[in-house]
């Protein structure tokens, strides 16, 4: 079993920025290994995929856990909701692959290396990053305290298993459990997919939960209001707040070829771009193109028909009904 495993799941849609997530992620860990999950893809497509990232493994349809229970829970899931209990699947189906699986959401870059050491396997079972960790002030023009209370306050775009913690297994049944059948997003019902069943794994797994505090991981449009960027220095270096290496930037409401930051940022709030923040947009749009040119030909999956969604909503709304 090696060290550390990266993985993802996705549509082809988002295929160019999961490998650009996945490649990243292997260039600041070397001796790492990488798979992507891609649903209701053809065995052919999965081989003309897996002949152009050879170094990243393509999972099919039948390699993942329960793949009968996913297929039926695409029938009353929204998108988000869908690949947020993916996530967890795919979790599961990848836990002996590595003595620790990270899943990582496919609009993340890492810069630099995530972990410098796995910590201590006996007290550590998962790691969980935090949207922030300060109030947004009252000037904040487009997030507010409320937003964390809405949408949890843990980020479901970087999950970290140790797999040799006899508890692991057990925490991450527990969140199948959810994924199977409480991953949507209702405001009237206080869920937002994962993020609110991540969010409450702190208090029910106390002793085996941390909590990933570096301002240089999982930065995002979320908490600006405590991170400045800076950089990059000769080293092509980028520093947050100045004294932490930026690790991982999350670039969640990403729209390529946009040079904007994300869809949820006001254009008021653009104006107070960095030109550090710039730069790295840029370097991730560059990476994104170059990325959709290796896999140009690709089909996006669309097969999913008018009468599919409709007969989705109708069983949707007889589920939450049953909340």
């Amino acid at each position: 079993m090696g060290s550390i495993h990266f993985t993802t799941a996705a549509s082809l849609n988002y295929l160019a920025a999961a490998v650009v997530a996945l490649e990243s992620a292997l260039i600041t860990h070397p001796e790492a290994s990488a798979s992507i999950y891609l649903y209701s893809q053809t065995e052919i497509e999965i081989a003309d995929l897996q002949r152009r990232i050879p170094h990243i493994r393509v999972d099919s349809n039948e390699a993942i856990i329960d793949y009968q229970l996913v297929r039926s829970m695409r029938n009353y899931y929204s998108d988000i909701e869908f690949f947020s209990a993916l996530k967890i699947f795919n979790l599961k189906h990848n836990r002996l692959s590595a003595a620790q699986v990270v899943h990582i959401d496919t609009d993340t870059l890492f810069l630099e290396r995530l972990f410098d050491n796995f910590g201590d396997f006996t007290e550590v079972c998962i790691q969980l990053v935090p949207h922030c960790q300060s109030p947004y002030p009252r000037s904040q023009i487009y997030m507010r305290d409320l937003d964390l209370i809405r949408s949890g306050t843990i980020n479901g775009g970087l999950i970290s298993l140790f797999t040799e913690h006899s508890v692991t297994d057990f925490a991450l049944d527990w969140l199948l459990d959810h994924a199977q059948h409480h991953f949507f997003v209702s405001q009237r019902h206080g869920l937002y997919a994962d993020q609110s069943w991540l969010s409450l794994l702190p208090t029910l797994f106390p002793d085996v939960i941390q909590i990933v505090r570096d301002p240089g991981i999982n930065m995002a449009y979320w908490n600006l209001h405590e991170r400045t960027l800076t950089g990059p220095d000769e080293n092509m270096r980028f520093y947050v707040n100045t004294e932490y290496v930026l690790k991982m930037f999350h670039f969640s409401g990403y729209h390529y070829p946009s040079r904007e930051l994300s869809v949820h940022v006001p254009k008021l709030w653009k104006l107070r771009y960095s030109t550090s923040l710039e730069s790295l947009i840029d370097d991730y749009r560059t990476k994104i193109a170059e990325a959709k040119m290796r896999l140009a030909g690709l089909p996006i999956d669309s097969r999913r028909s008018l009468a599919t969604r409709f007969g989705q909503i109708h069983q949707r709304n007889r589920r939450m009904r049953a909340l």
